[in-house]
């Protein structure tokens, strides 16, 4: 099992990791430097019995538990040479997402509405994840793969082989492999955070990890129970993308909820402020932040965190924002446009946003049936959204990325101008954070 990565909102996150302790994961330098990386793979396919048949399929379905009492349920089905599904039930946020990669294209798709093609750093973790299911770094005409074998690492006071695999176009992961059995044991993902194996079972002559732990330092922040299933009816099908089914009263729609929130006919320049709660689903460290969002059509913004008293020298303060520009190949960039055009309200303004606007079917949220857009830029940028919005005053209710971040509103109240403006604003993420933000009128 890996651990299962999101493309979240990339500031918060990495707030978030800056207030939980990083443990440690030492280097062991001196031992069976002999053997190369690739000796040590094939010791681990044979351990593994690894097929090397052309269309070995597998399915895999993983419980995972978090250390506040959350649990994620995976169902992951692979085929080679490099087919991928991933069926992630997120039940604290009411979210199942999939994940797929057909051989060629990527693509993610939400329950309870919305797909398309995954964002660039989501499609760089599915074919990480079509790679290592596929066992590219063992199978080499699977899918091409770097490999390096690193310092060994000692975990928990035992002494691992790690390798670093790198699939072309994916992100680089360090494998952990016993140094007596070559079975795979765990992998480490970033600085002190890492799985490691606590026991293995078998089914039907196949030996596996039946139980994981996730660790963050020498913390254990988790665990992992493994089934395997019955792979026989994995089909090649099951790897393509269903386009969304839309209907043709998208323009009532879009009409209406512009009456809802009185909008102009062009975008303008909004600003919000309040005070943000960000913490962690584990019931983890909290922190405290003034908070403002700024607007600038037609899809520039800007957030404004200040942590610290004002007339503190201390006082932090951090900025995430897009400015309009063209992204290009970055990542980061493209997952900040496209809350650029969420953060505009750009299903209301397709012509000035350069997006189309499409209704799909009804969808659910809390068990109420909302109205459902999709967002698509035009741009070369590209890039979409999903909002959902209540079918009795057409407000917005929720903001669903293809990253997998949500933005939820409620508890609207009248701005200064009797424009409807939400007293509470949550950033989910499908993964571990969250942010909650009380609102005030904007200067």
């Amino acid at each position: 099992m890996r651990a299962i990565a999101s493309a979240p909102f990339a500031l918060a996150a990495a707030l978030l990791l800056c207030m939980l302790p990083r443990g440690p994961i030492q280097a062991d330098t001196g031992s069976n430097q002999s053997l190369s990386a690739a000796e040590i793979l094939a010791k681990a396919s044979s351990a593994e019995s690894v097929s090397s048949a052309p269309n070995t399929t597998s399915a895999t379905e993983y419980t995972i538990s978090k250390s506040g009492g959350l649990t994620e349920i995976q169902t992951v089905l692979a085929k080679a040479p490099n087919r991928l599904l991933i069926k992630d039930q997120i039940t604290w946020m009411h979210v199942t997402r999939y994940l797929g990669y057909d051989g060629q294209n990527a693509w993610v798709s939400f329950e309870p509405a919305g797909s398309g093609p995954a964002a660039p750093s989501l499609r760089t973790y599915i074919i990480s994840e079509a790679a290592y299911y596929n066992r590219s770094s063992m199978v080499k005409q699977r899918w091409p793969t770097e490999t390096t074998r690193l310092s060994d690492v000692t975990v928990q006071g035992k002494t691992y082989f790690a390798i670093l695999e790198r699939p072309k176009e994916g992100r680089p992961d360090t494998l952990l492999i016993d140094q007596t059995t070559f079975r795979i044991v765990g992998a480490i993902f970033d600085p002190g955070y890492y799985d490691l194996c606590l026991r293995f079972s078998e089914s039907n002559g196949t030996r596996y990890c039946a139980l994981q732990a996730h660790f963050h330092g020498d913390e254990q922040t988790g665990s992992i129970m493994t089934r395997i299933l019955d792979a026989h009816a994995v089909e090649d099908m099951q790897f393509l993308h269903s386009a969304d089914e839309t209907d043709a009263t998208t323009d009532w729609i879009v009409s209406h909820a512009r009456v809802a929130v009185r909008a102009g006919e062009r975008p303008q320049s909004g600003a919000l402020q309040g005070v943000e709660r960000m913490g962690r689903y584990d019931n983890g460290p909290e922190t405290t932040a003034d908070w403002a969002l700024i607007t600038k059509p037609a899809t520039g913004f800007s957030i404004l965190r200040s942590y610290g008293s004002k007339t503190d020298s201390s006082r932090k303060i951090e900025v995430y924002g897009y400015g309009g520009e063209s992204v290009g190949p970055d990542p980061a960039a493209f997952d900040k446009r496209v809350f650029g055009l969420a953060y505009n309200r750009c299903e209301l303004y397709a012509e000035a946003c350069h997006v189309s606007v499409a209704r799909l079917q009804n969808a659910r949220l809390d068990g109420n049936l909302v109205y459902t857009l999709k967002v698509t830029s035009t741009d070369s940028d590209g890039g979409w959204y999903v909002v959902f919005l209540d079918q009795s005053d057409l407000l917005p209710l929720e903001v669903l990325f293809p990253s997998g971040t949500t933005i939820q509103y409620s508890d609207y109240q009248p701005g200064v101008d009797g424009t409807p403006i939400p007293g509470t604003i949550k950033y989910g993420f499908l993964k571990t954070y969250e942010v909650i933000s009380g609102i005030g009128n904007g200067p």
